[in-house]
């Protein structure tokens, strides 16, 4: 008895894990579509038609995709998230520069910075170019 139950835990933990793989796979595949392809982001209202800052708010919206630990020179990435600290993170390295990145970060800072109506806003524009940050040395 105790076997069948062993095996039926290991077998539990390895679709865990297939799934967890799969579902991570799945984000960083919805994210890079986004990146590559603006056009095919969800329209949001605040960006007036605009589909590089529609594809910067769907990117924004998958910072978890981003490793807790990942590391930005020195520092975590996600901490700037963490304290809302758009303008550490924007002053503070050398902007995202694929030219993908460049014209999806003008739309998004536009909007979500310097139109950004309270931290709400500043926060999508935080994790938006914090992911910019990580597709472009990630790839």
């Amino acid at each position: 008895m105790n076997n069948i139950i062993k095996t039926i835990l290991q077998c539990a933990a390895v679709a865990a894990c297939i799934s967890f793989t799969s579902l991570s796979h799945a984000d960083i595949k919805s994210m890079t579509k986004f990146y590559n392809n603006p056009a095919s982001a969800p329209k949001v209202t605040r960006c007036k038609g605009n589909v590089n800052c529609n594809a910067f708010f769907a990117l924004s919206k998958e910072w978890q995709v981003i490793p807790k630990n990942y590391k930005l020179s020195d520092y975590n990435l996600r901490s700037f998230i963490e304290d809302n600290d758009g303008d550490g993170l924007y002053r503070g390295f050398a902007p995202p520069y694929k030219v993908n990145s460049s014209e999806i970060l003008d739309a998004g800072a536009f909007t979500f910075k310097e139109k950004a109506r309270n931290d709400a806003d500043f926060l999508i524009f935080v994790k938006g170019l914090a992911v910019l940050h990580y597709i472009d040395r990630a790839q």
